[in-house]
C-alpha cells in the first residue's frame, strides 16, 4: 500500500481546472454510541463500492478516536490535522488503500469544527479543490453520538446512515440521531444498518422500532432499512488489520456488504439528484457554517 496517493496526484497533473471542485456526492456514516462496527461497516462499504468499479474517497472525520488507519493496517505520516494547520495540503495526506480507495486519515485531538477560525476554513474549502471529478462518491466516517461535530456533518449531508445494533442501548441512541436530524432537516435521507443481527427476528424487529417510532413521532420515513449478520470473520479481521471484504470475500459478511453496495448505487440517481443539497463543495461549505 503506498503511504500518500501517487496515483491521484498524477491524475490531478493531467487534468485542466485544477481549482474545480469534486460534483461526487457525499454519504455520511454515524452512529448513536460506540461498539456497534460504524467505522468497520464505512471501511468495509467504502471498498465495497469500489469493487463495482466506482472511484470512492474515505475521509475520517471522528475528531475525537481515529481509527480507520487501524483497521487498514495502515500508519499515515499526515492526517487531517496537518491540513486544518496549514502545515500540509490535502494531496499530501490523502492514501492509497486497497482496490484505489482513497482515504483521508484523521488523528485524535483534531480541532473541534466549532472553533476552527475564518483562515482554517478558508483553507479547508480551498484544500477540496484538489479533489478530482474522478472521484464518485464520498464517504464520510463521523464520530459517534449527537456532539457538535458529528450533527454538522449530518445536517450537511447529501445521505446519512446510521449504523446501530439489536441492543436497548443502541436502538435508542440511534432514534437519538434521527430525532436531531429530524429537528433541523426538511425531509432527511436517512438509511439504517443494522449490525451484528444474530437472526432474522433480531433484524426485522430492530427495524421495525425504529422506522415505526421515527415515522409515528418525528414524521420522518426511513428510505432503506439493511441488516448485517453476526459473523466472526468481522472480529479475525479487525485483529489481522485488514478488511473482512479483502480478506474473507466469501464470508456471508462480505455477500451481505457488497448487496448494500449495490443498494446504494442503484438508488444513486433517485437519492442523489438534488441540486439543493449539492456535492463535495456544498457538503464543507455547509459543514464549516452551519
Amino acid at each position: 500500500m503506498q503511504d500518500q496517493a501517487t496515483k491521484l496526484r498524477n491524475i490531478a497533473r493531467k487534468k485542466e481546472g485544477a481549482n474545480k471542485i469534486s460534483s461526487a456526492k457525499v454519504l455520511v456514516v454515524t452512529s448513536g454510541k460506540g461498539g456497534v462496527g460504524k467505522s468497520n461497516m464505512s471501511t468495509n462499504l467504502a471498498l465495497a463500492i469500489g469493487q463495482y468499479g466506482r472511484k470512492v474517497l474515505l475521509i475520517d472525520f471522528d475528531l475525537g478516536l481515529a481509527n480507520i488507519d487501524i483497521l487498514f493496517g495502515i500508519y499515515p505520516q499526515y492526517t487531517l490535522k496537518d491540513v486544518l494547520r496549514g502545515q500540509k495540503g490535502l494531496m499530501d495526506v490523502v492514501v492509497e488503500g486497497p482496490g484505489g480507495l482513497l482515504i483521508i486519515p484523521a488523528s485524535s485531538g483534531v480541532e473541534d469544527m466549532v472553533n476552527l477560525s475564518n483562515t482554517q476554513k478558508e483553507r479547508l474549502i480551498k484544500e477540496l479543490g484538489q479533489i478530482k471529478d474522478d472521484i464518485d462518491l464520498v464517504i464520510v466516517d463521523t464520530g459517534s453520538g449527537i456532539y457538535s461535530d458529528t450533527v454538522r456533518m449530518l445536517l450537511a449531508a447529501n445521505e446519512v446512515v446510521i449504523v446501530t445494533t439489536p441492543e436497548p442501548t443502541a436502538i435508542t441512541d440511534a432514534y437519538s440521531v434521527i430525532k436531531v436530524i429530524a429537528r433541523y432537516r426538511k425531509e432527511p435521507r436517512i438509511k439504517l444498518l443494522i449490525n451484528m443481527c444474530r437472526n432474522i427476528a433480531d433484524a426485522k424487529s430492530t427495524g421495525k422500532k425504529i422506522t415505526e417510532a421515527s415515522k409515528r413521532f418525528l414524521g420522518v420515513g426511513i428510505q432503506d432499512v439493511w441488516a448485517v449478520p453476526f459473523d466472526y470473520h468481522v472480529e479475525r479481521s479487525v485483529r489481522g488489520q485488514k478488511p473482512f471484504v479483502i480478506q474473507y470475500p466469501d464470508a456471508i459478511v462480505s455477500s451481505t456488504i457488497r448487496r448494500i453496495a449495490g443498494s446504494i448505487l442503484s438508488g444513486q440517481g433517485r437519492a442523489y439528484a438534488d441540486s439543493e443539497t449539492g456535492g463535495v463543495d456544498s457538503f464543507f461549505r455547509k459543514l464549516v457554517n452551519v
